[in-house]
């Protein structure tokens, strides 16, 4: 199995990555990402673009790959610049997302070539969020 972070723009506010902005109970947001896949053996792969050098000090065991094009492009790109095995898992996630170990089990067990997690109660936490929490954009 193999995971496949879409890093590669800016944040939406600050000057950091946005994989690397902490949540209010001081965690990266990739840290929430690894460790949701904490109980898979999976093979790691980031991409990024802007400041990739910021999360490569971060987390310098993990795979990268960089899209030269990433203010022009969108994820879809990055996604073709990560290798792909058709005969593998791939889980993909973009690097500002939080997510705990349920929705990895859930993807885990759920069946079809393709599957697909979608938070469906997201407008419920985005229009209660905090200043805080719109600024990381959980």
């Amino acid at each position: 199995m193999a995971v496949i972070v879409l890093g590669a723009g800016p944040p939406a506010r600050g000057a950091h990555p946005s994989a690397l902005h902490e949540t209010p109970v001081h965690r990266r947001i990739f840290d929430w990402i690894v460790e949701a896949f904490g109980e898979l053996n999976v093979d790691w792969h980031f991409v990024g673009g802007y400041h990739i050098e910021e999360v490569v000090r971060a987390y310098p065991r993990i795979n990268y790959s960089f899209n030269p094009d990433w203010c022009d492009t969108g994820s879809c790109a990055s996604l073709f610049t990560a290798q792909i095995d058709a005969e593998r898992t791939h889980f993909v996630s973009y690097g500002d997302i939080v997510f705990d170990n349920q929705a990895v089990d859930q993807l885990c067990q759920a069946s079809g070539d393709v599957v697909i997690a979608v938070d469906t109660t997201w407008m419920d936490r985005y229009e209660r969020r905090s200043l805080a929490l719109s600024l990381i954009h959980i």
